[in-house]
Protein backbone atom coordinates (compact mmCIF):
# COMPACT_ATOMS: atom_id res chain seq x y z
CA UNK A 1 0.00 0.00 0.00
CA UNK A 2 1.47 3.36 -1.05
CA UNK A 3 2.01 5.99 1.61
CA UNK A 4 0.85 9.48 0.84
CA UNK A 5 3.62 12.08 0.79
CA UNK A 6 3.03 14.77 3.37
CA UNK A 7 2.97 18.27 1.97
CA UNK A 8 2.31 21.79 3.22
CA UNK A 9 -0.98 23.33 2.55
CA UNK A 10 -1.00 26.90 1.29
CA UNK A 11 -2.15 28.10 4.71
CA UNK A 12 0.65 26.25 6.48
CA UNK A 13 3.17 27.69 4.06
CA UNK A 14 1.95 31.20 4.82
CA UNK A 15 2.23 30.50 8.52
CA UNK A 16 5.83 29.29 8.10
CA UNK A 17 6.72 32.41 6.14
CA UNK A 18 5.13 34.59 8.81
CA UNK A 19 7.12 32.84 11.56
CA UNK A 20 10.36 33.28 9.61
CA UNK A 21 9.56 36.97 9.04
CA UNK A 22 8.93 37.50 12.76
CA UNK A 23 12.18 35.75 13.69
CA UNK A 24 14.09 37.81 11.12
CA UNK A 25 12.56 41.02 12.47
CA UNK A 26 13.68 40.03 15.96
CA UNK A 27 17.20 39.00 14.94
CA UNK A 28 18.15 41.77 12.52
CA UNK A 29 18.36 44.53 15.18
CA UNK A 30 20.52 42.23 17.29
CA UNK A 31 22.81 41.56 14.33
CA UNK A 32 22.99 45.27 13.57
CA UNK A 33 23.80 46.04 17.19
CA UNK A 34 26.47 43.32 17.20
CA UNK A 35 28.10 44.82 14.11
CA UNK A 36 28.07 48.29 15.68
CA UNK A 37 29.56 46.96 18.89
CA UNK A 38 32.31 45.26 16.88
CA UNK A 39 33.10 48.62 15.24
CA UNK A 40 33.21 50.30 18.65
CA UNK A 41 35.69 47.69 19.86
CA UNK A 42 37.86 48.01 16.75
CA UNK A 43 37.90 51.82 16.92
CA UNK A 44 38.82 51.70 20.60
CA UNK A 45 41.56 49.17 19.86
CA UNK A 46 42.89 51.56 17.20
CA UNK A 47 43.17 54.24 19.85
CA UNK A 48 45.01 51.90 22.20
CA UNK A 49 47.54 51.11 19.48
CA UNK A 50 47.96 54.81 18.68
CA UNK A 51 48.60 55.31 22.40
CA UNK A 52 51.31 52.65 22.38
CA UNK A 53 52.99 54.32 19.41
CA UNK A 54 52.72 57.71 21.12
CA UNK A 55 54.34 56.28 24.27
CA UNK A 56 57.22 54.82 22.25
CA UNK A 57 57.70 58.15 20.48
CA UNK A 58 57.80 59.99 23.82
CA UNK A 59 60.26 57.49 25.26
CA UNK A 60 62.57 57.93 22.26
CA UNK A 61 62.22 61.73 22.23
CA UNK A 62 62.79 62.82 25.83
CA UNK A 63 59.07 62.81 26.75
CA UNK A 64 58.03 65.08 23.90
CA UNK A 65 54.83 64.74 21.88
CA UNK A 66 54.99 64.90 18.09
CA UNK A 67 53.74 68.01 16.31
CA UNK A 68 50.78 67.77 13.95
CA UNK A 69 53.11 68.36 11.01
CA UNK A 70 56.74 69.36 11.33
CA UNK A 71 58.74 71.79 9.21
CA UNK A 72 59.77 68.94 6.90
CA UNK A 73 56.10 68.19 6.16
CA UNK A 74 56.05 64.94 8.16
CA UNK A 75 52.69 64.40 9.87
CA UNK A 76 52.21 63.06 13.38
CA UNK A 77 50.93 59.79 11.92
CA UNK A 78 54.32 59.30 10.28
CA UNK A 79 56.25 60.53 13.30
CA UNK A 80 54.78 57.94 15.67
CA UNK A 81 54.32 54.96 13.31
CA UNK A 82 56.89 55.39 10.52
CA UNK A 83 59.80 52.98 10.46
CA UNK A 84 61.55 53.74 7.17
CA UNK A 85 62.43 56.62 4.87
CA UNK A 86 59.56 55.56 2.59
CA UNK A 87 57.15 55.90 5.51
CA UNK A 88 58.22 59.53 5.91
CA UNK A 89 57.45 60.58 2.33
CA UNK A 90 54.25 62.24 1.15
CA UNK A 91 53.66 59.20 -1.06
CA UNK A 92 53.19 57.02 2.02
CA UNK A 93 49.66 56.17 3.23
CA UNK A 94 50.88 57.19 6.68
CA UNK A 95 51.18 60.80 5.51
CA UNK A 96 47.40 60.78 5.12
CA UNK A 97 46.76 58.86 8.35
CA UNK A 98 45.68 55.77 6.43
CA UNK A 99 46.18 52.07 6.94
CA UNK A 100 46.17 49.66 9.85
CA UNK A 101 45.09 51.18 13.15
CA UNK A 102 44.60 54.61 11.58
CA UNK A 103 41.55 53.29 9.71
CA UNK A 104 38.24 53.72 11.51
CA UNK A 105 36.03 50.73 10.53
CA UNK A 106 33.34 53.08 9.21
CA UNK A 107 35.64 55.24 7.09
CA UNK A 108 38.29 52.93 5.62
CA UNK A 109 40.18 54.67 2.83
CA UNK A 110 39.50 58.21 4.02
CA UNK A 111 42.35 60.44 5.12
CA UNK A 112 43.02 61.67 8.65
CA UNK A 113 40.00 60.34 10.54
CA UNK A 114 41.91 60.48 13.83
CA UNK A 115 43.18 63.91 14.86
CA UNK A 116 45.65 65.09 17.48
CA UNK A 117 44.95 67.90 19.98
CA UNK A 118 45.16 71.16 18.02
CA UNK A 119 46.91 73.16 20.75
CA UNK A 120 49.22 70.43 21.96
CA UNK A 121 50.56 69.48 18.53
CA UNK A 122 50.11 72.40 16.11
CA UNK A 123 50.29 71.83 12.38
CA UNK A 124 50.20 75.35 10.98
CA UNK A 125 50.10 79.10 11.77
CA UNK A 126 53.81 78.97 12.72
CA UNK A 127 53.89 82.43 14.32
CA UNK A 128 53.66 84.02 17.76
CA UNK A 129 49.99 83.03 18.12
CA UNK A 130 50.45 79.45 17.05
CA UNK A 131 54.09 78.40 17.39
CA UNK A 132 54.84 75.03 15.83
CA UNK A 133 56.92 73.36 18.50
CA UNK A 134 57.08 70.11 20.42
CA UNK A 135 55.47 69.89 23.85
CA UNK A 136 56.48 67.73 26.78
CA UNK A 137 54.01 65.36 28.46
CA UNK A 138 54.27 67.31 31.70
CA UNK A 139 52.52 70.30 30.13
CA UNK A 140 49.18 68.49 30.40
CA UNK A 141 48.90 68.94 34.17
CA UNK A 142 46.33 66.16 34.59
CA UNK A 143 47.15 63.80 31.72
CA UNK A 144 44.44 61.30 32.63
CA UNK A 145 41.80 63.99 32.07
CA UNK A 146 43.10 65.51 28.82
CA UNK A 147 42.08 64.00 25.49
CA UNK A 148 45.03 64.20 23.11
CA UNK A 149 43.74 62.19 20.11
CA UNK A 150 40.15 61.85 18.91
CA UNK A 151 38.24 60.44 15.99
CA UNK A 152 36.73 63.24 13.96
CA UNK A 153 34.60 64.03 10.95
CA UNK A 154 35.17 62.58 7.49
CA UNK A 155 36.09 65.06 4.77
CA UNK A 156 34.18 65.20 1.48
CA UNK A 157 37.50 64.51 -0.30
CA UNK A 158 38.84 61.12 0.78
CA UNK A 159 42.39 62.22 -0.06
CA UNK A 160 42.46 65.27 2.17
CA UNK A 161 41.79 66.17 5.78
CA UNK A 162 43.11 67.85 8.93
CA UNK A 163 45.81 66.42 11.21
CA UNK A 164 44.13 67.77 14.35
CA UNK A 165 40.80 68.27 16.10
CA UNK A 166 39.51 71.70 17.16
CA UNK A 167 40.27 72.92 20.66
CA UNK A 168 39.01 76.52 20.44
CA UNK A 169 36.75 77.38 23.34
CA UNK A 170 34.27 79.13 21.06
CA UNK A 171 33.73 75.84 19.23
CA UNK A 172 33.15 73.93 22.44
CA UNK A 173 31.06 76.22 24.58
CA UNK A 174 29.38 79.61 24.62
CA UNK A 175 29.69 79.75 28.42
CA UNK A 176 32.38 82.36 29.15
CA UNK A 177 32.02 82.11 32.94
CA UNK A 178 32.45 78.46 33.89
CA UNK A 179 33.60 77.00 30.54
CA UNK A 180 31.60 73.92 31.45
CA UNK A 181 29.42 73.84 28.36
CA UNK A 182 30.08 71.21 25.74
CA UNK A 183 28.77 72.41 22.40
CA UNK A 184 31.20 70.24 20.48
CA UNK A 185 30.04 67.27 22.53
CA UNK A 186 26.46 67.51 21.39
CA UNK A 187 26.01 69.98 18.53
CA UNK A 188 24.62 68.18 15.44
CA UNK A 189 25.98 70.69 12.96
CA UNK A 190 29.52 69.89 14.11
CA UNK A 191 29.20 66.15 14.78
CA UNK A 192 28.98 65.08 11.14
CA UNK A 193 30.78 63.67 8.13
CA UNK A 194 30.88 65.53 4.83
CA UNK A 195 29.39 63.47 2.02
CA UNK A 196 31.74 62.58 -0.86
CA UNK A 197 31.50 65.17 -3.60
CA UNK A 198 29.76 67.73 -1.38
CA UNK A 199 30.94 71.30 -0.95
CA UNK A 200 33.94 71.82 1.29
CA UNK A 201 34.12 73.05 4.84
CA UNK A 202 36.37 72.61 7.82
CA UNK A 203 34.13 72.38 10.88
CA UNK A 204 32.93 68.80 10.39
CA UNK A 205 36.28 67.28 9.39
CA UNK A 206 37.98 69.12 12.24
CA UNK A 207 35.40 68.40 14.95
CA UNK A 208 35.35 65.37 17.19
CA UNK A 209 32.90 62.72 16.01
CA UNK A 210 30.47 60.49 17.91
CA UNK A 211 30.41 57.88 15.19
CA UNK A 212 29.67 54.63 17.01
CA UNK A 213 26.32 54.58 18.81
CA UNK A 214 26.78 58.22 19.85
CA UNK A 215 30.18 57.46 21.33
CA UNK A 216 33.52 59.06 20.63
CA UNK A 217 36.78 57.13 20.65
CA UNK A 218 39.51 59.13 22.37
CA UNK A 219 43.05 58.76 23.68
CA UNK A 220 44.07 60.54 26.88
CA UNK A 221 47.42 61.87 28.02
CA UNK A 222 48.14 59.03 30.45
CA UNK A 223 47.81 56.50 27.60
CA UNK A 224 44.34 55.15 28.32
CA UNK A 225 41.70 55.08 25.58
CA UNK A 226 37.95 55.23 26.13
CA UNK A 227 34.59 55.46 24.38
CA UNK A 228 33.01 58.73 25.46
CA UNK A 229 29.23 59.20 25.37
CA UNK A 230 27.92 62.31 23.68
CA UNK A 231 27.85 65.17 26.17
CA UNK A 232 30.30 63.55 28.59
CA UNK A 233 33.33 65.63 27.53
CA UNK A 234 33.72 69.28 28.38
CA UNK A 235 36.22 71.87 27.34
CA UNK A 236 37.56 72.94 30.73
CA UNK A 237 38.23 69.47 32.10
CA UNK A 238 39.13 67.51 28.99
CA UNK A 239 40.49 69.95 26.40
CA UNK A 240 41.92 73.08 28.04
CA UNK A 241 45.64 72.85 28.84
CA UNK A 242 46.24 75.52 31.45
CA UNK A 243 49.95 75.85 30.71
CA UNK A 244 49.09 77.02 27.19
CA UNK A 245 46.67 79.68 28.44
CA UNK A 246 49.14 82.55 28.33
CA UNK A 247 50.46 85.13 25.86
CA UNK A 248 52.32 83.49 23.01
CA UNK A 249 50.70 80.15 23.78
CA UNK A 250 47.07 81.02 23.11
CA UNK A 251 45.49 78.31 21.00
CA UNK A 252 41.98 78.57 22.32
CA UNK A 253 40.33 81.30 20.32
CA UNK A 254 43.13 83.60 19.19
CA UNK A 255 42.88 86.17 21.96
CA UNK A 256 39.49 85.46 23.50
CA UNK A 257 40.46 82.96 26.17
CA UNK A 258 42.15 84.82 29.01
CA UNK A 259 39.51 85.76 31.56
Amino acid sequence: MKQRKSSFTFTELLMEIAVIAVLAAMCLPLLTRSREMAKEVQCLDNMKQIGQCMARYAKDNNDFFPVGENDAGVTWYQQIAGKSAADMSKASPLYYGRGGFFDCPDTVGYAKIYGIHQALAPSWFPDQLWPRKHRRIGILGQPGMKMIVSEKGMNHDRNWGYNDFMTWRARWTDDTVTFQGSRLSCSPELDRDLAPGSSGGWEGPRSIRYRHNNKNSGLFGDGHASLNAKGSLNWKDNILIEALNQPGENYYGLGELKQ
